[in-house]
């Protein structure tokens, strides 16, 4: 795949990817259900697949804080393995490189933290980050402005730093029928 910076309404190329998902299971069936961060009237999200250890990231926004929960194969038990307490709302994360990336509500920082929950660094984005994905095939990181949609595309140094901009995306609106979104997977 490659990214046309150039061109404001072209998207990742998808020449390369592949044409089907898996198919596990039949779309719509539900996997599994756990309580985890969720509380009545708080929102959360997850936000990270951790394919290093298979657990998944989620995040509560209303209390800051954040967790990894590991499953069983036919998603009954639920364990937490992490808690964490962040130092804002977060919003949206992605995993890679051994590190959790999660993005304030709002805010221009990156919060990174490793596997046991241990902040290992931030840094900034020039707008304010509403989503997070990371493609680690191609080490590259995507930020979802906030500031007017798009989603920027840069590469993921190996420190976990993102790089130089590749690219960015602005064509999104019209497969969400003109929606804004919070969060970005990939």
């Amino acid at each position: 795949p490659s990214v046309d910076g150039d061109n404001p309404v072209s998207a990742i190329s998808l020449a390369n990817a592949p044409k089907a998902a898996p198919r596990r299971d039949p779309a719509g069936d539900l996997l599994g259900r756990f309580q985890g961060l969720n509380a009545q009237w708080q929102y959360c999200s997850p936000v990270g697949w951790d394919w290093d250890n298979d657990v998944m990231w989620v995040t509560n926004w209303s209390t800051s804080t954040a967790a990894a929960y590991s499953h069983d194969p036919l998603y009954q038990d639920f364990q937490e393995v992490v808690r964490i307490q962040t130092n804002g709302m977060m919003i949206d994360g992605a995993w890679a490189k051994g590190t959790v990336y999660l993005s304030q509500m709002g805010g221009q920082t990156v919060n990174r933290y490793d596997a046991q929950g241990n902040n290992v660094g931030n840094f900034n984005f020039n707008f304010a980050v509403y989503g997070l994905a990371v493609d680690i095939e191609n080490n590259w990181i995507f930020g979802l402005s906030g500031n007017d949609g798009t989603i920027y595309v840069f590469n993921l140094n190996e420190d976990g730093t993102p790089g130089d901009q590749i690219g960015n995306i602005r064509n999104q609106f019209q497969m969400l029928n003109g929606n804004w979104t919070y969060n970005l997977e990939w």
